[in-house]
């Protein structure tokens, strides 16, 4: 009789043991499945992230380029320039970049016609807040309306 019992509990082990096995050959393929999931989340959220470092990187070589115009162009008065450039988004609209590449057009073509580099530094300031005061009238950007008045 020990042996019948013994088939038994070998039969009903080995029973427990496939139903185990199923149950963990399922949760395997339900984390493989997620762990996929995240991969391809991560993936994203990497290359985005790669994507915003780039365009940090050429934003900020854009803004030291910037900055070196408009010290070659204004000398003495670029520390003047740099104060407004830093006020720039909050008074006329502009970024920093944005602010620190017209004005070194602007006041490069005012010294070509002659004007000191202190009139055309105060002078390069007063055209691009007339720009943004003609884009806030008739509309259209504060960039636009600045290119618009160094082409004339």
């Amino acid at each position: 009789m020990k042996s019948a019992i013994l088939a038994i509990r070998i039969i009903g082990d080995a029973t427990s043991a496939v139903s185990a096995m199923n149950k963990a050959e399922q949760a395997s393929a339900s984390f493989k499945d997620k762990l996929g999931k995240a991969s391809v989340a991560a993936s994203a959220a990497l290359s985005a992230i790669g994507a915003g470092a780039a365009s940090c990187a050429k934003n900020a070589a854009d803004l030291q380029q910037s900055i070196g115009g408009v010290e070659t162009v204004f000398g003495s008065s670029a520390r003047k320039m740099l104060e407004w450039s830093n006020q720039a988004a909050q008074s006329v609209g502009l970024s920093k970049n944005e602010y620190n590449e017209f004005a070194t057009l602007v006041g490069s073509q005012l010294q070509n016609f002659g004007m000191s580099v202190e009139e055309s530094a105060s002078k390069t300031n007063e055209l691009i807040g007339l720009g943004a005061d003609l884009s806030s009238m008739f509309g259209g950007s504060t960039s636009e309306a600045v290119d618009a008045l160094s082409s004339a």
